[in-house]
């Protein structure tokens, strides 16, 4: 008959072996866990080094932007070539004016700002157009949008800020007796890259007066007058072109898209 020391032998030996099974199974587990952990960290790691090669990538292609201020306008350059002037005291409006492409090529009409005879194509009607331009023709019965007798004032008030690549300014939409109809905060951002330029323009206008009604009409809001290189009547290699047709501008419909070569 075995003695005790050897019964407990037994016993601790049998407890053992029931407990290893269960241990090998807690080591297994931690060791997937491990390398699941193992396996996220490596994968964001990864992700973050993609991120800060399109962010560096991204960069290295983006154009400087600057601004050289003067009593009426800022210039706008993009590494150190003159992209656009914001004329922000002149006529009744601010505008846009030139605007330049990557190749210098001027993108915008220049009459009235210069005299039409510089440029051969560019035809001298609608005043009004000058370059690119941001209105509307009817503000509570008041026309921005013409610059006939009695049509309202667009007056430049302020810079809020003058931080390259944004200008932030405010603007007093009036009629022209003075009374005030809208305030509005507008915000511009210039950019470049090897794709082209770009102006993102954001406005926002609160109302001044009781009540202020927008009416329906098709002078509005923001205004682009293309050179007379574009004219398609001119026949000088202007274009314009829709999902199903080519032709002059008249019986086109929906979304079309204006070509022409100038200056390279």
């Amino acid at each position: 008959m075995p003695n005790s020391t050897e019964v407990k032998r037994t016993l601790d030996h049998s407890s053992k072996s029931t407990q290893s099974p269960s241990r090998s199974a807690c080591d297994a587990q931690l060791a997937c866990r491990r390398h699941f952990l193992h396996s996220c960290l490596l994968a964001f790691a990864c992700l973050l080094v993609c991120v800060c090669l399109i962010t560096n990538s991204s960069r290295l292609f983006a154009a400087e932007v600057s601004f050289e201020q003067s009593e009426h306008a800022v210039k706008v350059l993009v590494d150190g070539q003159h992209f656009t002037t914001y004329l922000f005291h002149y006529g009744i409006k601010p505008v846009f004016w030139p605007i330049y492409g990557p190749t210098n090529a001027a993108m915008t009409r220049a009459y009235p700002m210069q005299d039409p005879k510089m440029d051969s194509l560019d035809s001298f009607d609608h005043i009004h157009q000058r370059s690119l331009w941001l209105t509307h023709g009817d503000v509570n019965g008041v026309d921005f949008w013409t610059e006939a007798n009695g049509s309202g004032v667009i007056q430049h008030s302020e810079f809020v800020k003058i931080e390259a690549p944004t200008l932030v300014t405010r603007n007093r939409w009036m009629k022209r007796d003075g009374t005030e109809l809208l305030l509005e905060e507008r915000t511009m951002t210039f950019g470049a890259d090897k794709h082209g330029r770009w102006i993102d323009l954001d406005s926002k206008l609160t109302a001044v007066c009781d009540s202020v009604v927008f009416g329906d009409t098709k002078e509005g809001t923001l205004g682009l007058r293309v050179p007379g290189v574009l004219d398609v009547d001119k026949k000088k290699g202007g274009r314009i072109v829709n999902s199903s047709s080519i032709g002059a501008l008249n019986g086109l419909k929906g979304s079309v898209d204006y070509a022409a070569s100038k200056g390279g």
